[in-house]
């Protein structure tokens, strides 16, 4: 069965190639012009899954019927089930950027105090608005490279690695999120869109997500690159 996973373009050939052969099928998002160019077309900064619920912007969901309409069934119907659309606008500046860019992790969502989730069962208020890209979910585990989010999960029990920040790149920004990098492909599974390995910290990195029972992915041998993160359409475990 294949697995859709919806995110940034464009996407290494290489990575397109090595979720093909894991049997995941990718598709790029349509650009939302409320956003900055650069960042339009970014899966964390447009729809925000919980355990039950896919949130994303009502006038996004609108202008892009047609696309969303003609993912595989299976996916479609996947996504329209868990589908809440909220009726809000996205903006080109922080904070408007980030009403979706929320971390689900335990019992907890970390985010902005102006998100919409700030009326959520167990949300916790944070100064990282950027919460979702700046996280590495690995299991049960998160690897950041802020210094606060670290502490507030780790206050809630979270396995926290701390890494040096930078060392990601995003065209047209001076760097970007090791999380935005990333996307969870199973719990057991997380993988990165280009090479972790050339992170300064993936030594500690590779023992973090040992200790949790995860496996660590390169899709390809490039440079860190921020994509965005990623939006996976399934139910099926690896």
């Amino acid at each position: 069965m294949i697995r859709p996973v919806l995110l940034s373009a464009p996407l290494p050939q290489k990575a397109k190639e090595t979720l093909e052969r894991l049997g995941f099928s990718s598709f790029a998002l349509p650009p939302c012009p409320r956003l900055p160019r650069a960042l339009a077309c970014h899966a964390d900064l447009l729809f925000f899954q919980d355990r039950q619920n896919l949130y994303t912007e009502a006038c996004y969901l609108n202008e892009n019927a047609s696309f969303f309409e003609s993912l595989p069934t299976r996916a479609a119907l996947l996504f329209r089930r868990r589908l809440c659309p909220i009726d809000f606008s996205l903006g080109a500046d922080y904070p408007r950027d980030v009403p979706l860019n929320l971390l689900a992790q335990g019992a907890w969502i970390y985010g902005h105090k102006s998100s919409f989730a700030s009326s959520l069962p167990g949300f916790v208020p944070v100064k990282q608005g950027y919460a979702r890209c700046s996280s590495v979910i690995v299991g049960e585990g998160v690897i950041t490279a802020d210094a606060g989010l670290a502490r507030t999960l780790s206050d809630h029990g979270t396995p926290v690695l701390a890494v040096r920040p930078g060392h990601v790149l995003l065209p047209g920004y001076d760097t970007g999120f090791l999380g935005g990098a990333s996307f969870t492909l199973s719990p057991r599974l997380t993988a990165f869109v280009c090479d972790f390995t050339r992170h300064p910290d993936a030594p500690a990195i590779i023992a973090f997500a040992d200790a949790l029972g995860v496996r660590l992915l390169s899709l390809s041998g490039e440079p860190l690159v921020d994509v965005g993160g990623a939006l996976l359409l399934s139910e099926e475990p690896l």
